[in-house]
C-alpha cells in the first residue's frame, strides 16, 4: 500500500481532479456507474468528505465493480468494490475551513492487493504504481513536506493566507478527542 497525503486549496484541488478526469474513468460510491465530470460529485466538495476511485487504461483493463448494498438500517445505496479487479487509486477529499475560505486535506493511494473475478489476489502493477507517482508528482508541486505530529508529514501548498501555526492547528483539529 502506498499513501501520499496533502493539504490544498480549493483551487488546486480543482485543478488535480481536472487532470484526473481527464486521463482517467472515475467512480464513486452512491452512483451506478461512472462519473464524467466534477460537477457530479455526490454532495458537492464543500459538503464533505468525497472518496473518488481512479481507474487508467494505462494499468486497468477491467471497470469497476459497482453493487447495490441492501443495508437493514434502510440505507441502502451503490458502492464500488474496492477490492474487485486489476487495480485503482483512491483519491479521499475532506473540507476542513482556515481563515476565511475552505482548504482540502487531500489523500491519494492504492491497497496492497486487489482481487480478479477468478478469485486470485493480485498485487498493484508496476504500471499502477507509475500512474500513483505521476498523480503524486504532480500533486507535490509547489507543496511543502510539513511535520504534523512526530515523524507524521504532509504535503502542504505554499501558498496558504495565514500563518502556519494556525494552519497546522486547523489540520489537526478534526483528530482532537472532545472532552
Amino acid at each position: 500500500m502506498a499513501e501520499t497525503e496533502f493539504v490544498v486549496t480549493e483551487k488546486r484541488l480543482l485543478e488535480i481532479l481536472s487532470a484526473v478526469f481527464a486521463e482517467a474513468s472515475v467512480a464513486v460510491d452512491e452512483k451506478s456507474g461512472l462519473v464524467e465530470d466534477i460537477s457530479e460529485l455526490p454532495n458537492g466538495l464543500l459538503k464533505g468528505m468525497v472518496q473518488i476511485f481512479i481507474k487508467s487504461p494505462s494499468f486497468s483493463k477491467e471497470g469497476f465493480v459497482i453493487k447495490w448494498l441492501e443495508a437493514k438500517s434502510g440505507f441502502s445505496r451503490y458502492v464500488v468494490d474496492q477490492f474487485a479487479g486489476d487495480g485503482h487509486l483512491t483519491m479521499r477529499m475532506v473540507p476542513f475551513p482556515f481563515s476565511d475560505e475552505t482548504i482540502f486535506s487531500l489523500d491519494i493511494s492504492y491497497q496492497s492487493f486487489f482481487v480478479r473475478h477468478d478469485g486470485t489476489h493480485v498485487g498493484p502493477s508496476d504500471e499502477l504504481k507509475l500512474f500513483y507517482k505521476s498523480l503524486v508528482r504532480n500533486t507535490s508541486r509547489e507543496t511543502k513536506n510539513v511535520e504534523i505530529w512526530p515523524r507524521r508529514f504532509m504535503r502542504v501548498q505554499n501558498d496558504f493566507r495565514g500563518d502556519e501555526h494556525s494552519l497546522l492547528e486547523a489540520m489537526k483539529a478534526p483528530f482532537r478527542r472532545s472532552t
